[in-house]
């Protein structure tokens, strides 16, 4: 496998505090980015990138879970491509979901996704993704 860059930024977003715990402390063992920020939800994420536009300091990487209350990954995408919230470099999203529902996947098809993973994150899987990194 090829070396890939090492991002500044992740954003894990999830509202469950133990697989946030879980995939931080991965990613950091991983030593794949300077740092790894979290948010437990949706509307959170939104407040966080928009405050990140601002300050042009966007997440390279972004780790979308599907089912959250109040706003779900897929209202989250709505909402973030509405505002555009990418900018210029582009932040990749890839959906880390538990979900094994087909219309899950055939739903993340609809907006600009980086990829599609199932939960517990692994190596073995983020890494083929990072390849486009360098």
């Amino acid at each position: 496998m090829e070396p890939f860059k090492q991002l500044k930024q992740i954003l894990l977003v999830d509202d469950n505090p133990m697989d946030l715990l879980i995939h931080t402390r991965l990613l950091q063992r991983m030593n794949i980015c300077r740092q790894v920020h979290t948010v437990s939800g949706g509307e959170a994420a939104l407040e966080y990138l928009e405050a990140c536009v601002t300050t042009n300091t966007l997440p390279e990487l972004l780790l979308l879970d599907i089912d959250m209350p109040r706003m779900n990954g897929f209202q989250f995408l709505e909402q973030w491509q509405r505002k555009d919230l990418s900018g210029p470099g582009g932040v990749r999203v890839v959906l880390l979901t538990s979900s094994i529902a087909a219309r899950d996947r055939q739903q993340g098809r609809l907006y600009r996704l980086h990829g599609y993973l199932q939960k517990p994150l692994t190596p073995e899987k983020l890494l083929p993704l990072l390849q486009y990194n360098s």
